[in-house]
């Protein structure tokens, strides 16, 4: 008898708990996908046949076979497994190599001819043994996915980040470099479908690893740990939340029977590395001069990592563990500020990027149905270097080299899994996990003596001489040294197979907090206005001949938190062995507390339906439709919950000036005006009245359906239709003109005395419905509802996406060759990019500039700041020989959509008009006329090619290789975002000099070589 025939409770017990669960948790299925599945029949089957499916990690599972021939094994580890056919006890039939992809099935059948006797692959005593030939299309997965193997990695020339990896998946987009990872080691944000980057989710071995703070990035694994990563990019389970754009789903690798180590070392030198492109002023007074010297901005990377894996007990006990460290250093110029002035101070900050990793693994086999998973993972970035002075005038270094901040960023997780295998029909998972980053700055070599000085050209000529003064100073701001942030995460699922239906429960909890963000910053901007600045907060002309200053301050560093809590159930029913249909509802709640640990808004009930089919249409698995539904949900991020209701300061104080001292600093000083900044006294609101008590979760709804083809033994061939729709978001509305409060005046007859509620506050809120306000009065709290016309809004929220996706795929086992070749036709467009506005550079993730107020979304109506309308992706590998191989990728994507942002109103030189909220530059107009996103144009068209070369000598039994990679083999440098402002916040008067200048420009050509050896 088997442990788990002797494990074996009560059946009806059983059937009473799972119902009970179902109830309690009205949820889904085992934690975020680690797993796979083997299915498959058994031709003319006899009474008392079973299936033992065994894996190199030890794992080992006995599963019956039904009365129509079929059986089916859930919840198995990824890895490679053996497959055969049990009578009496004895194998009579196996499958050798089953490979399982994560959240897929391997389809293995037996025919009713393969039996000892018969001619069917090679007879071993009455076992006849086989290669695997598994279908060419896994007709039991209803969502859009894209599996990269460990395989894949190490042939392909990729940057070595879970984002880059990611980007190999249709309709994924990056973002150029204008949003990256905050965690150490990540890469550039992706975009799914249209959504900003800051709306994904990333999970490593089932744990949520996204940054608890903005959900810019993850933790990440040492590339030589990834074992497959999973790119959902639509249509996922229920058993997924939190994401209205994405999933990245690493799986690390575990031990096996076998010991293997190895090590790799990976070196991009700088003498290879081609020069990047200057940038140079595009418009207006400087048009044509050199804005960033970049020609020796080259750095030298090397990496070197190494393994160890395998059985501590065989069978039982297993060990992976790797590490990585890569380090990076060279060179970055700062901006060239004057032109006009050759002595105006600039830097060349000679960097050095450290980032180790690690990851360790500890897979125990209690019994054949209980298994234990152990993960430690941890990725940090720290970065330190020296800056010197640079002469724009001599294009040199010359001067005093300081030291400059010394950042960390990064930290550590640890993940329990614990699966059980109650009965064959039965299986329980339970995961546990803590994640703790830091996110650390030192001012090393800070000089509190200098002010960090923007605009110097507008410095007063008859005080310079016509020579703009400034210094060295690259600090604006410094952070707590404790700053990070964490997440802590429960996941419960149970799973159980009732003949045709396998059902799924689950609770998933998480509970990310930030621990002291917010940053002590001042900065001094010169500018120039004869007419008034700021008319909607209370800043008037400065007089004179209009020369003044403003000196802007932020103060407060606090920490909050967000409680998530969801339950789910799904049921995945295979009507006919030809038609399967998904079905399961997840229902979310999510809490935002301040940094007093008060709730301050709470979002219960969101329930998100989820359905999908898949039509195995001849039965051969050659011809799958496919379809899904679903809707979404995103939690109120932590970032918007430190700006909303946290206290911390932000204000900015005018000032004229008499003077200016060598160090840059105005003297003199007059001041003519000052406000604080949405509200921010520096005083933490009342947690009452921050968020309007209707407040909804953001979500989205999503449509797909398609088809996938094999054609002939050798290709397959495949389109998708996508539509997403945002129905809803949460931001804030800032309200300088104090509208709630006169609405609340005029519904309950009080006065101004009477309100004691913050003048100028930003609120969070719904756009698109009627929101309820709580106001602060002398007598307690009254509610005011403010719909879209009170706060002056004629649309909406909008974001919709369309697409229409093409692949042609030669799989790599047919033959010494394989690739992939992607087409997508897409439209994102709307007045709402989601958490990020990246038209605007801002990174203020979910309290963003849009629906600030009336005035910023006039003509915001258009293409999103993430749409590319054509992309191209191609992917291939070709074996010469055993010991030669080359592979390439190849991304083609027309330019996303290029913004005009200036002064409101068709008169931008009219301060009574031109700025009625106070904020300059950054309507959707340009010169006067309306400016709707894509009105401009779009950027050129990015071609990124990359090569590589791997050769693995034959006396070295191919554990040995080296690797020659050549990325942006045609070095196009073309820009990836340009600044958008036309006009001069400074100084109105003034076209702003930097308008349709390059801010990120693709990375030159660079080569890796690298060298490999596996035990």
């Amino acid at each position: 008898m088997s442990d788990r025939s002797r494990a074996l409770p009560d059946t009806h017990a059983i059937k009473r708990l799972v119902l009970c669960m179902s109830l309690a948790f009205a949820g889904h299925v085992a934690a975020q996908s680690t797993t796979g599945s083997v299915v498959g029949t058994v031709g003319d089957a006899q009474p008392g046949e079973s299936i033992r499916i065994e894996g190199a990690s030890g794992v080992r599972r006995d599963v019956p076979v039904d009365t129509a021939g079929r059986y089916q094994a859930t919840s198995l580890p990824v890895g490679t497994y053996r497959v055969s056919l049990i009578r009496g006890g004895q194998p009579i039939s196996t499958r050798e190599g089953v490979a399982l992809r994560v959240g897929g099935s391997a389809q293995i059948d037996f025919a009713a001819d393969a039996r000892p006797g018969a001619t069917a692959a090679t007879d071993l005593g009455g076992v006849s043994v086989s290669a695997t030939t598994q279908p060419p299309i896994d007709v039991s997965t209803v969502d859009s996915r894209t599996v990269i193997t460990a395989q894949q990695l190490a042939q392909l020339p990729l940057a070595r980040t879970a984002e880059d990896i990611a980007l190999l998946a249709p309709g994924t987009a990056s973002s150029g470099a204008l949003y990256g990872s905050r965690i150490g080691g990540g890469g550039n944000l992706v975009s799914f479908g249209g959504s900003s980057g800051a709306e994904n989710a990333y999970y490593i071995n089932g744990f949520n690893t996204t940054d608890p703070y903005k959900g810019e990035g993850a933790l990440q694994l040492p590339y030589g740990a990834i074992d497959q990563q999973e790119v959902l990019t639509g249509g996922y389970s229920a058993k997924y939340g939190r994401s209205d754009g994405g999933v990245i789903n690493q799986v690390g690798k575990s031990g096996t029977n076998t010991w293997h180590y190895g090590f790799q070392a990976q070196w991009s030198p700088a003498s290879l590395e081609a020069a990047p492109d200057n940038i140079r002023y595009a418009n207006n007074r400087f048009a044509g001069d050199l804005y960033t010297y970049r020609q020796r901005d080259t750095n030298w990377t090397s990496t070197y990592s190494g393994y160890i894996g395998g059985p501590l007990i065989a069978n039982r006990l297993y060990l992976f563990a790797a590490a990585e460290e890569d380090t990076t250093r060279g060179y970055t110029t700062s901006t060239n500020a004057d032109p006009t002035n050759p002595d105006a101070q600039a830097s060349r900050l000679h960097y050095k990027n450290t980032t180790p990793k690690w990851y360790g693994k500890i897979n125990w086999n209690i019994t054949d149905n209980n298994i234990l998973e152990l993960t430690g993972i941890h990725s940090e970035q720290s970065s330190s270097g020296t800056n010197t002075n640079f002469s724009y005038a001599s294009l040199g270094t010359n001067g005093t080299t300081v030291p400059n901040v010394l950042t960390k960023s990064g930290g550590t997780a640890y993940i329990g899994k614990f699966t059980s295998y109650l009965t064959d029909t039965l299986t329980f998972t339970a995961l546990w996990g803590r994640m703790r980053l830091h996110d650390y700055s030192a001012p090393a070599g800070y000089d509190p003596t200098l002010p960090y000085l923007q605009n110097i050209t507008d410095q007063d000529p008859l005080i310079t001489g016509g020579r703009s003064v400034s210094n060295a100073q690259t600090i604006s701001s410094l952070s707590a040294p404790d700053q990070g942030s964490q997440n802590t995460s429960l996941q419960l699922n149970l799973e159980w197979k009732l003949g045709d239906h396998t059902v799924n429960v689950g609770i998933d909890n998480d509970k990310p907090e930030t621990i002291d963000q917010g940053n002590n910053q001042s900065t001094w901007t010169y500018g120039q206005s004869t007419g008034a600045i700021d008319l909607a907060n209370g800043i008037g002309a400065p007089g004179g001949r209009g020369y003044y200053v403003v000196n802007e301050i932020t103060n407060g560093a606090s920490g909050v938190k967000t409680v998530e809590k969801a339950q789910y159930v799904e049921d995945n029913w295979q009507i006919t062995d030809r038609f399967l249909l998904t079905v399961g509802v997840r229902n979310d709640a999510f809490a935002n507390y301040n940094n007093s640990s008060v709730k301050f808004t709470s979002q219960n009930h969101n329930w998100s339906p989820r359905a999908g089919f898949s039509w195995d249409v001849f039965g051969d698995a050659t011809l799958k439709v496919f379809g899904n539904l679903g809707r979404y949900y995103l939690a109120i991020n932590n970032n918007t919950a430190y700006d909303g209701a946290t206290g911390y300061l932000w204000q900015r104080n005018y000032y004229t000036y008499t003077g200016i001292a060598a160090n840059g600093m105005p003297t003199g000083l007059g001041e003519f005006g000052a406000y604080d900044v949405n509200g921010h006294t520096g005083q933490a609101p009342d947690p009452a009245t921050v968020a309007s008590k209707n407040l909804g979760a953001e979500y989205q709804d999503e449509f797909i359906l398609g088809a996938t083809k094999a054609l002939g033994d050798a290709w397959i061939a495949g389109i998708k239709g996508t539509f997403r729709k945002l129905r809803q978001i949460s931001d804030d509305v800032c309200d300088s003109d104090d509208l709630l409060i006169a609405k609340t005046k005029t519904l309950y007859g009080l006065t101004d005395d009477q309100i004691t509620a913050n003048r100028g506050a930003c609120y969070i809120f719904n756009p698109g419905k009627s929101n309820d306000f709580r106001v602060a009065t002398t007598n307690g709290y009254v509610t005011t509802r403010m719909s879209d016309a009170d706060w002056g809004f004629t649309q909406g929220p909008k974001r919709n996406y369309y697409a229409l996706e093409m692949f042609l795929e030669h799989p790599l086992a047919n033959g010494p060759w394989g690739g992939r070749l992607d087409y997508v036709f897409s439209r994102s467009y709307g007045n709402s990019s989601g958490l990020l506005t990246a038209s605007r550079g801002d990174d203020s993730v979910g309290v963003t500039q849009d629906w600030d107020n009336a005035y910023v979304m006039e003509n915001a109506n258009g293409l999103a700041s993430n749409n590319h309308t054509h992309q191209i992706k191609l992917n291939g590998v070709y074996r010469f020989s055993p010991e030669w191989m080359v592979s390439g990728v190849v991304r083609v994507a027309s330019g996303a959509p290029r913004y005009c942002l200036g002064f409101y109103g068709p008169t931008p030189n009219d301060p009574a008009t031109n700025n009625p909220d106070g904020y300059g530059s950054l309507y959707h107009w340009c010169n006067g006329q309306p400016s709707p996103p894509g009105k401009q144009g779009d950027l050129p068209w990015t071609r990124q090619v990359d090569l590589n070369l791997t050769y693995a000598p034959a006396f070295a039994d191919h554990r040995l290789s080296f690797n020659l990679s050549v990325f942006n083999v045609i070095n196009e440098q073309r820009p990836l975002a340009i600044y958008s402002r036309y006009n001069s916040s400074a100084t109105p008067s003034r076209l702003n000099d930097l308008y349709g200048t390059a801010t990120v420009l693709e990375p030159p050509r660079y080569v890796r070589f690298g060298v490999n050896y596996d035990f």
